[in-house]
């Protein structure tokens, strides 16, 4: 359950970001960086089965 307390608080925080469209370099770091974490997150799932 989110809190709301919470959700109040960080509502008062704009944060603007341009589309991703407009950011066409940081799409090749992101697909970069989720290639990295998927494959990390992979080899740990085949580690974890063998051991079941």
């Amino acid at each position: 359950m989110f809190r709301e307390d919470l959700y109040y608080r960080l509502n008062g925080i704009e944060i603007n970001l341009p589309p991703l469209r407009k950011r066409a370099d940081m799409l090749a770091l992101i697909g970069h960086i989720l290639e990295n974490e998927t494959d990390e997150a992979l080899a740990l799932a085949q580690r974890l089965n063998k051991l079941c």
